[in-house]
């Protein structure tokens, strides 16, 4: 061990937080309880150590381009690690992006990363953003690397940690040791319906239970376990929001028509279907495919902590869970090829009501 020791590093690595995240919520670390309502973690937790190194580095702005970016800048924690203050996330000189960041809570679970599910591992999908020119804009792996190692805290805590420098799979897996530890669970639905606890929960928010898994098919995709849940199945699908935000920016430019066969559309924009776009359309899965069938296909979030994470939806065009439950209330976009399972239907006020008032009830317990 270098001189100093491990208890030198903490002091250290803490040293190097941002502002922002001075007064962020601590996740528990190093620990293998899981909040209630969580499955059992899928792999074991990592030690102190490297979670407090990728909490730093999560944090650290020094990982841009230009010293004025981090992780931490779009997943912030006291949003939700999302960001509520922009429908899209903002990138590098002032960038807007493509879509809403979502939240990092109980990333563990996931086994697709990215709206899209491009990656398969929280140690690689890192390089996306830091890699990206728009995002946090560093020019290359090497260069990335080499930044790092030039820190003297970095560059001592990963000899300690590791026994050798800064490298790709060693960067990874200390970022990614930092979000594995973001849990969120033993909220009031949980005390209620997983540890029944009968005063946990109340009645409007028992009923929005009974209309989400009932009427509301919300379940479907949202998926609720016997034994505990993280509200999502984890797949893609297409709810016809990339189909109606199309049409919409076809009426605002109006002329270029096309005529399809099929009965699927005719007389729009070819924006509409995303015909000949690459920049100005999202297709979603489509795009890492290639695959007509995976258009507009997005990845279902989780229901954990949403009524903090406002705005909603891949692009953040819905601005809060009244307009969520307005949209799946009339059947979602209306896209010829949107899932199946989406259709009207027909809440009464006092259903849309109840729905509210269980989302807000699936907010993460106070640390």
């Amino acid at each position: 061990m270098r001189k100093g020791g491990l208890g030198a590093f903490f002091f250290a690595a803490l040293a190097l937080l941002s502002p922002v995240d001075a007064q962020a919520p601590r996740p528990e670390t190093g620990v293998t309880a899981v909040p209630l309502g969580l499955p059992p973690l899928p792999i074991p937790p990592a030690s102190p150590a490297l979670i407090a190194l990728g909490r730093a580095l999560f944090f650290d702005t020094r990982l841009s381009a230009n010293d004025t970016m981090s992780c931490g800048l779009c997943h912030l924690p006291e949003d939700g690690y999302s960001e509520n203050q922009t429908a899209r996330a903002v990138g590098i000189y002032g960038a807007t992006l493509k879509r809403h960041p979502p939240s990092l809570y109980n990333v563990v679970y996931q086994t697709l990363l990215f709206w899209d599910g491009r990656e398969t591992a929280l140690e690689t999908q890192i390089f996306s953003p830091l890699l990206a020119a728009d995002e946090m804009g560093m020019p290359s792996a090497g260069f990335l690397l080499a930044r790092i190692d030039s820190i003297p805290a970095y560059h001592e805590a990963f000899r300690i940690i590791f026994g050798a420098p800064p490298s790709l799979d060693r960067l990874g897996a200390a970022i990614a040791a930092f979000e594995r530890s973001l849990l969120c669970g033993n909220s009031p639905f949980d005390r209620w319906f997983y540890g029944h606890d009968p005063r946990a929960l109340d009645a409007a928010a028992i009923r929005g239970f009974t209309v989400f898994t009932g009427k509301g098919g919300c379940s479907a995709c949202h998926r609720v376990g016997r034994d505990d849940a993280l509200f999502t199945d984890g797949a893609l699908h297409d709810t016809g929001l990339a189909y109606a935000e199309r049409q919409r920016a076809a009426r605002e430019r109006p002329g270029a028509m096309v005529v399809l066969g099929g009965g699927l559309e005719s007389r729009i924009d070819p924006v509409a279907l995303g015909i000949g776009v690459r920049d100005s359309a999202d297709l979603g899965r489509f795009a890492i495919t290639h695959d007509p069938r995976d258009r507009d296909a997005f990845k279902t979030p989780s229901l954990r902590d949403v009524a903090e994470l406002a705005p909603y939806m891949h692009d953040g065009s819905l601005p809060d869970l009244a307009a969520v439950i307005d949209f799946y209330d009339r059947g979602g976009g209306g896209s010829p090829t949107q899932d199946r399972r989406i259709f009207p239907r027909h809440f009464t006020p006092g259903e849309k009501a109840d729905l509210l008032a269980f989302l807000a009830a699936l907010s993460c317990a106070p640390r």
